[in-house]
């Protein structure tokens, strides 16, 4: 998947978008809802109208192409930015639509420049809940000894990592790969820890992206 998109992988992404779509809930305004309105195959020929001028403006800006994450970026603000009345929400969520065509991974990296690791005290209890071996305990004691204040998960993988360094130095083999483990271990919490921030800020920014979502279509 190439990082940049030339104008006519714009046009035909937007466009060709069109070509599969039913009426959804979310693309109904308030006064469509309940039944109001014109049948959906009518209504959604004229959103659809509405989308062919975003569509036109798109290209107008993009000539000379643009990286997909800047894209994808603009179609979030573009969709953010429709009204809530008329063609508002259709266009809302059509963009988004496109924008995760576009970028898939775009609300999973936004979120990801929001983890915060997890701190050294419950790094280093996961460690020692999951690690009975003495020898290991006694390498987290030194690991304790050593953490600056306000430390994070990120300090004690540093400190165990030089730990392993200077036993291995020393020709401790053993109590060596004790510290890699444990640095091992501590990895995977993390990744889990920093997964789990991440689903909730996905989760979060789309509740935000669509806060208004019909749970079914009327008719």
């Amino acid at each position: 998947m190439s990082d940049k998109l030339k104008n006519d992988d714009i046009r035909r992404i937007m466009v060709g978008h069109k070509s599969g779509q039913r009426m959804l809930p979310e693309y109904l305004p308030p006064e469509a809802q309940n039944g109001k309105g014109a049948d959906h195959h009518t209504e959604l020929m004229g959103f659809q109208k509405d989308f062919d001028v975003v569509i036109a403006r798109t290209l107008a800006q993009f000539e000379n192409g643009v990286e997909r994450n800047a894209f994808a970026e603009y179609l979030t603000k573009e969709a953010i930015s429709q009204g809530g009345t008329s063609a508002g929400p259709y266009l809302r969520a059509t963009l988004l639509e496109v924008r995760d065509v576009v970028a898939p991974d775009y609300l999973k990296n936004v979120a990801a420049k929001t983890v915060t690791p997890m701190d050294a005290a419950t790094a280093i209890k996961a460690l020692r809940d999951g690690n009975a071996d003495r020898d290991a305990w006694n390498i987290l004691d030194d690991v304790e000894k050593q953490l600056p204040k306000n430390a994070t998960a990120n300090d004690v993988t540093g400190l165990l990592r030089k730990i392993g360094d200077d036993l291995n130095s020393a020709g401790d083999d053993y109590m060596a790969e004790t510290a890699d483990l444990l640095r091992g271990k501590l990895t995977v919490a993390s990744d889990k820890h920093a997964d789990g921030q991440i689903t909730a800020k996905v989760a979060e920014l789309k509740s935000t992206e669509m806060p208004h979502r019909p749970a079914a279509l009327s008719r």
